[in-house]
């Protein structure tokens, strides 16, 4: 589950829930979720779904902007310019979603693997340095 309050940040289960619950940028949960490719493929997705639409979003939040600021300047709207900016600004929609149906899918898939049993073995008797016990994980 992704949650944004300034920086992003996701609910998470497994051993590293801590270490993700707390507020991050999205380049450092990409990083952490490297160590699983799969999620990571999904990240990387997210990402530039990410990048694309926050750029694009700002082109044509700033064309609709200075055509808003000349018509309050009292000069005349541009329809061409306006229309583009309100055009590129609408791409960014399904960016967005892309970016947040790939981010909870590389967090879906990082709770099921990192909630998997690790395989613990532990021997008792003679170790290398003597009597003793071992636990291996």
């Amino acid at each position: 589950m992704v949650k944004q309050k300034g920086k992003y940040y996701f609910e998470v289960q497994g051993k590293d829930a801590v270490r993700l619950d707390e507020k991050k940028s999205l380049t450092s949960i990409i990083d952490i979720l490297d160590d699983y490719p799969e999620a990571s493929e999904y990240a990387q997705k997210a990402k530039s779904n990410y990048d694309v639409g926050i750029t694009l979003g700002f082109i044509g939040g700033g064309l609709v902007g200075w055509e808003l600021g000349k018509v309050i300047g009292g000069g005349e709207i541009n329809g061409v310019v306006l229309g583009s900016g309100l055009a590129i600004a609408l791409v960014t929609i399904p960016l967005t979603s892309g970016f947040k149906n790939n981010i909870n899918a590389a967090i879906g898939i990082y709770n099921k693997k990192s909630n998997e049993p690790v395989e613990t073995t532990l021997n008792l008797g003679l170790q290398q340095h003597g009597i003793g016990m071992s636990f291996y994980f």
